[in-house]
């Protein structure tokens, strides 16, 4: 970690990157990384890259707080599930890449469910059951 560390610092120091930031850690690790970071003297990191979305919620309980209290920003990866909250990979007729390779893992069960429900507001709205998604 502290060689990734200073890579970054080295990064931000010579203009090549504005903000660091790390992927995929959990709040230990990225407390970790922000100690070791300012006993170092380091650029700290800003922000985290996650996986979030409706059918995703892991970071709310204890992430997300983790997040807040320590200033740092979150940029998400895969808000729709991997397309999972378009809508076009639920019931028993869907078909697509998702069939092959189910990643991020959705409870399929909940997560038709949740699409259900998108589908009823984004007519109402007369948008995608995905812009209900991402809003």
């Amino acid at each position: 970690m502290e060689e990734s560390l200073r890579a970054l610092d080295d990064a931000t120091r010579a203009g090549k990157i504005r903000y660091a930031g790390l992927s995929n850690h959990s709040a230990w690790m990225v407390q970790k990384a922000l100690g070791l970071q300012q006993a170092a003297g380091y650029a700290p990191v800003q922000m985290t890259q996650m996986y979030y979305s409706l059918l995703g919620r892991d970071l709310d309980q204890e992430f997300i707080p983790f997040l807040k209290d320590s200033g740092l920003g979150l940029m998400v990866w895969s808000p729709l599930a991997s397309g999972y909250l378009t809508g076009k990979y639920t019931g028993t007729e869907a078909s697509g890449r998702r069939q092959n390779f189910a990643f991020p893992p959705v409870d399929t069960e909940q997560g038709d469910k949740v699409v259900g429900v998108l589908r009823e507001l984004a007519n109402a709205k007369g948008v995608s059951p995905a812009e209900i998604a991402l809003a």
